[in-house]
């Protein structure tokens, strides 16, 4: 099973990747500062470096690790706008308006509208998306408890693969 997100996990997600997209810029300012320094400095740059650069690769591990579980819990969402508002906010790190220029900049009344009823209602997905991912996180835990108890006891009665099999179904349907 993995690992079941929620919206602070989300948020740190979003810090994570901001403070990666701060150690890359780091990293190209302290290459580029490396050739025209000299002697002392030339020694400063290389120790920055390199401890950006060690920062840079841990944050680089756990972005792309987590950046996977968030898009795999986000596919699970049945509704594609719940979908795309997530991944543009928290995968993209799109600003708000940006997304509600996205999602409604080709209706007539965007202009006049797009600070009420469009940002409203961007929100309100936003909203609705955090809460069908809690709640698909809540059946994907019921589910894996029911499975762990069928599975305890089918080892205890040691039932067969097609009882095991039943049971499971009996639970989906």
């Amino acid at each position: 099973m993995d690992k079941l997100i929620t919206k602070k996990d989300l948020e740190q997600y979003k810090d994570n990747l901001l403070e990666y997209s701060h150690y890359c810029r780091q990293r190209k300012l302290f290459k580029a500062k490396l050739n025209s320094a000299t002697g002392e400095e030339l020694a400063k740059y290389k120790i920055a470096l390199s401890r950006t650069n060690l920062a840079y690769e841990q944050l680089k591990k756990s972005t792309i690790t987590n950046q996977k579980i968030i898009k795999n819990q986000i596919s699970k969402l049945k509704k594609s706008h719940h979908k795309n508002i997530l991944t543009m906010r928290y995968l993209y790190l799109y600003k708000w308006s940006k997304i509600i220029e996205i999602l409604f900049g080709d209706n007539d009344d965007f202009e006049e509208e797009k600070e009420y009823k469009y940002k409203d209602k961007a929100l309100l997905w936003h909203r609705k998306a955090l809460y069908y991912l809690e709640q698909t996180n809540e059946e994907e835990k019921t589910a894996t408890k029911k499975l762990k108890i069928i599975k305890k006891m089918c080892e205890e009665k040691e039932c067969s693969y097609q009882e095991f099999f039943n049971k499971v179904k009996s639970l989906v349907i």
